[in-house]
């Protein structure tokens, strides 16, 4: 009897024994599943959200390169950013409120001019000079030349770029040392007869070909668009219409000196003309 109830009592030893190690290695496969599991998936995780991450940030930033960022030189409101100077007057007058905003464009008009235009050439420069640069306009003219002002049927308006400052203007000084990019009304193109010495002193070395100015007649209040491209004092080239009017290597002044940046400024010239767009876009050197 009592080797009996040894014998039962070493049997349920036995069966608690193992009982406990299958419980063990239950818990120890669980532990490690889910530890692994666990780990596994959140380094995935961890790592596909990093790589996500990086190629999100590197699609944005491929597509932020692409981007083309113009700068509007006028907003259609006011011309705070720009400041007059008419030959005979002081910096920032505006005879007789030649340059105006009317309906959202910028005007260049002459309804105070009751005489000729004189000598009060005046010009509308912007606030920042620049070196490597896309100018792109959109012009209209404004019906004829007022015959009181005409000296000639020729509608005309110009780009001054890479000028001088309109600090360092003489007071009777007609234009900016510049090259001008003429808006006509024939053709637009580059021009280089600014005066012979004196003020002006604008003779540049470099010519546009002359052939290369010869372009479609354009009809009085249609807009186009001129697009000048800037690239320091290596080259510049204007285009009206897609089609390329005038190119300009290495322009200069008379002395030698490159013209390689500078202001900017809108010429008033006799022609009544509004601008409905003026951007500009910053080149790479």
């Amino acid at each position: 009897m009592r080797i009996y109830f040894h014998h039962i009592i070493l049997r349920c030893a036995i069966v608690c024994l193992s009982w406990a190690g299958l419980c063990a290695e239950e818990k120890g496969n669980v532990t490690g599943d889910t530890t692994g599991d666990t780990t596994g998936d959140a380094a995935g995780g961890a790592a596909g959200g990093a790589a996500g991450g990086a190629k999100g940030n590197g699609e944005l930033r491929a597509e932020g390169e692409a981007e083309e960022v113009w700068i509007q030189l006028f907003d259609g409101e006011n011309i705070h950013r720009w400041t007059p100077k008419f030959a005979g007057y002081d910096l920032g007058v505006n005879f007789r409120n030649t340059f105006v905003v009317r309906d959202g464009f910028l005007t260049i008009c002459y309804d105070n001019y009751k005489e000729g235009l004189g000598d009060n050439i005046g010009h509308l420069f912007y606030k920042d000079e620049f070196s490597h640069y896309v100018l792109r306009v959109e012009y209209r003219f404004l019906g004829a030349r007022p015959s009181k002002l005409a000296e000639s049927s020729v509608q005309t308006c110009g780009l001054m770029l890479h000028g001088q400052s309109a600090e360092t203007m003489n007071k009777g000084q007609r234009r900016p040392v510049s090259v001008e990019a003429r808006l006509l009304h024939e053709y637009s193109g580059i021009d280089d007869e600014q005066g012979e010495g004196g003020a002006d002193n604008l003779s540049l070395n470099t010519k546009a070909d002359a052939s290369q100015l010869e372009g479609k007649q354009q009809e009085a209040d249609q807009w186009i668009t001129s697009v000048v491209e800037v690239h320091g004092g290596r080259v510049i080239r204007h285009k009206s219409g897609g089609q390329l009017i005038a190119e300009y290597k290495k322009p200069s002044r008379r002395d030698g000196s490159s013209l390689d940046s500078g202001t900017i400024s809108l010429q008033a010239n006799s022609c009544p003309i509004q601008f409905r767009k003026i951007e500009l876009k910053v080149l790479d050197h």
